[in-house]
């Protein structure tokens, strides 16, 4: 969609694909100003955008819902402008396209990784989040098991430490353990047993 517009806000012209968009006519726009169909929690923002094309760099880009002929859309608009005889800005010109399927998916995302948040901070069962051989993130539950109190500080140490230095025979060592982890990030899963120090000292197997 392009769209050109005075500095006023009033349209100058409106593309084929944006009458469409809006279901108007280019005559039933022009002259008119475009806020009308922007979203009100949307316009501040477009209002800005708008004042800051008349700064260098002269270019805006904004986001906002706008009232189409089909209901409520997200738009994302790049514009740019048009400078008179004078060396004023003049007219801006629009281009516009259309982000809704985008901006489902960015909520539907955030929908999940709140679930997933509340999943794994509600679990009674104790969850560890690693990468390479650190750890990232655990549940109140992880804490709990493990008599810690200092989440922060247990984020920041590493499995071995955690670890006791000799294993009871038949149980996996430190560097077995490891390697099973390595497993599970080449594959996908792993289970093992792996015999860890309490904070209070007390030997626990998970």
């Amino acid at each position: 969609m392009v769209v050109k517009v005075d500095t006023a806000g009033r349209f100058l012209y409106a593309s084929p694909s944006y009458c469409k968009v809006f279901g108007k006519r280019e005559d039933e726009l022009l002259g008119k100003t475009f806020m009308p169909l922007v979203h009100e929690e949307d316009l501040p923002a477009t209002e800005a955008a708008i004042r800051s094309l008349f700064t260098p760099p002269h270019t805006a880009q904004m986001e906002q819902r706008a009232l189409t002929a089909d209901g409520w859309r997200w738009l994302v608009w790049r514009d740019s402008v048009v400078f008179g005889p004078d060396g004023q800005v003049s007219e801006i010109i629009g281009v516009g396209t259309d982000i809704t399927d985008r901006k489902k998916a960015e909520e539907a995302l955030r929908e999940s990784e709140e679930a997933f948040r509340k999943l794994f901070e509600d679990s009674s069962n104790p969850i560890l989040l690693m990468r390479g051989n650190h750890f990232i993130k655990c549940n109140q539950a992880t804490l709990n098991l493990l008599g810690i109190t200092d989440k922060q500080r247990f984020l920041e140490s590493v499995p071995e430490d955690i670890s006791p230095e000799r294993q009871p025979d038949g149980r996996l060592s430190t560097e077995a353990a490891a390697e099973y982890i390595s497993k599970a990030y080449r594959d996908g899963f792993s289970r093992f047993e792996w015999m860890c120090v309490r904070h209070d000292g007390a030997s626990l197997l998970l």
